[in-house]
């Protein structure tokens, strides 16, 4: 293939992404900042203003993690300042860069121009797309996800000092981006470690070093170990007051606790014991979690354009853009012999876990939709080894 055409394919999924993704921004409302926005874009702000990562001016976060905040800060303080338009463009020139890394990863893992056309559907996806509106870290979260998930499947075809370190700085920055990654160089180092020792250590000392900084920085502010952020008791809250556990009395169970004036400690001890009392709105919760994080985001489509949030109305979107790539990926992790298809598995599945134990929502589900698509084209596939890109 000339090298013009090759640069060509290279170059389109990102191109229409970008302008897909900034098209939506101008020519549909845009929502205002609410639930966790408001305070992103606080941050940002500060960022960009030279005051640090604080939401006040003054008192330094720890709350929030601190990647996306600080890397929409710097996009401000280089276009202009603070702006839902200028940070929605930022998502959009975000999204661009996750369609090139979508086309990366698929030539990792499918044949022939499966990789470009799969990059070409990310780039127009229209369950995706309006997500870029609202100052939120899944896009962010996708991109860096997506990057390290494609050095990770180089590094375990063929172990590379290159493959190893881009692996280990992507990882870290996953989890500065959020802690749910945190087990994932780990997970990478087990598989890696039967080719090369010298490899895994590297993933592992990068993806930790890259983290450091910010432990330390942490940890000066709070006088105690936190590697990413600490939201105190707030997620435990959020758990009992919404979903299985709000039936259960666990609203009324905080407000009881609340006028006691008891220490942090022991206020979180006392709501984990609450929850571990009722195993079956665990139970409940999770399982509605788990079905939750499968379904299409619907929340600008719902809030913003004003159509009904209700699931019966999705269940149609779900079963053409979401179901056969679930299908996918079981056949794929079915049929599948190699490493990097069990890393890949192991690693979604890990992550849906933990959202199915806590809180599911469709957009926790965006940061790792390559993997699923990839995979999820894969499993209906007659895939031979030879047939992949190298």
């Amino acid at each position: 293939m000339p090298h013009n055409t090759k640069l060509r394919r290279l170059l389109l999924p990102p191109a229409l992404a970008f302008a897909a993704s900034a098209l939506f921004v101008f020519f549909f409302q845009l929502p205002q900042p609410y639930g966790d926005s408001p305070e992103y874009f606080a941050l940002a702000s500060s960022v960009s203003q030279g005051h640090g990562f604080t939401a006040d001016g003054m008192t330094p976060d720890t709350y929030r993690p601190p990647l996306f905040s600080f890397t929409l800060g710097l996009w401000f303080a280089l276009f202009g300042g603070p702006g839902l338009v200028s940070a929605a463009l930022f998502q959009s020139f975000i999204f661009a860069l996750s369609a090139l890394g979508v086309f990366l990863l698929g030539r990792q893992l499918l044949p022939g121009r499966y990789p470009y056309w799969a990059a070409l559907a990310f780039a127009v996806h229209p369950f995706i797309i309006p997500f870029n509106a609202y100052v939120l870290q899944e896009p962010l979260l996708l991109c860096v996800t997506c990057y390290a998930l494609y050095f990770s499947v180089k590094l375990l075809k063929e172990p590379s000092p290159r493959a190893a370190a881009a692996s280990g700085v992507f990882w870290g920055l996953c989890i500065l981006g959020k802690a749910v990654a945190w087990y994932a160089p780990f997970l990478l180092a087990v598989f890696v470690l039967r080719k090369s020792g010298k490899a895994a250590l590297v993933v592992l000392g990068l993806a930790l070093l890259a983290v450091l900084p910010w432990t330390v920085r942490n940890y000066r502010v709070l006088g105690r170990f936190v590697p990413v952020n600490d939201q105190g008791a707030g997620a435990l809250e959020w758990y009992m007051t919404r979903g299985a556990h709000a039936g259960a009395g666990g609203a009324e169970y905080i407000e009881s606790l609340k006028g006691k004036n008891m220490p942090e400690g022991e206020y979180r001890r006392k709501l984990a014991a609450f929850i571990a009392s009722h195993p079956k709105q665990v139970f409940k919760q999770s399982v509605r979690n788990a079905a939750l994080f499968t379904q299409v985001d619907r929340e600008w489509y719902g809030k913003v354009a004003g159509l009904s949030m209700r699931w019966k109305y999705w269940l149609l979107p779900f079963l053409l853009f979401q179901l056969p790539l679930y299908i996918g990926f079981a056949l794929a992790l079915w049929r599948g012999r190699s490493a990097e298809i069990f890393f890949l598995g192991s690693f979604y599945l890990l992550y849906w876990l933990q959202y199915a134990l806590y809180w599911g929502e469709p957009r926790f589900a965006i940061p790792v939709y390559p993997l699923l698509l990839c995979l999820g084209v894969l499993g209906w596939l007659k895939k031979t080894k030879e047939s992949v890109h190298p």
